[in-house]
């Protein structure tokens, strides 16, 4: 099966469209999104603070290795979100 998603590069204006902002923003829109803090998410991506800084503030550019990582952890955090608000209510 052939990785289509890591083969598909986006000007930053075509983020924009896509997202309604820059990559930085929607990491940062993600992160927030599940509760999590930029040290919480830094430890269990095993980058530092200040690189989760640079991603989502746009000083750099993470690579596809990191984005499908970033992916995992935040599916991951919502999953186990939704499943214990479930058992409390």
């Amino acid at each position: 099966m052939i990785d289509i998603a890591s083969k598909i590069i986006f000007s930053e204006r075509q983020l924009q469209q896509i997202t309604g902002g820059t990559l930085g923003n929607t990491l940062k829109s993600m992160r927030e999104n599940v509760g999590l803090t930029e040290k919480d998410l830094a430890i269990q991506l095993n980058v530092t603070t200040a690189t989760l800084f640079h991603y989502e503030n746009d000083k750099r550019q993470p690579d596809i290795k990191f984005l499908k990582t970033y992916e995992k952890c935040i599916q991951f955090v919502n999953f186990y979100c939704i499943k214990i608000v479930k058992v409390l209510f």
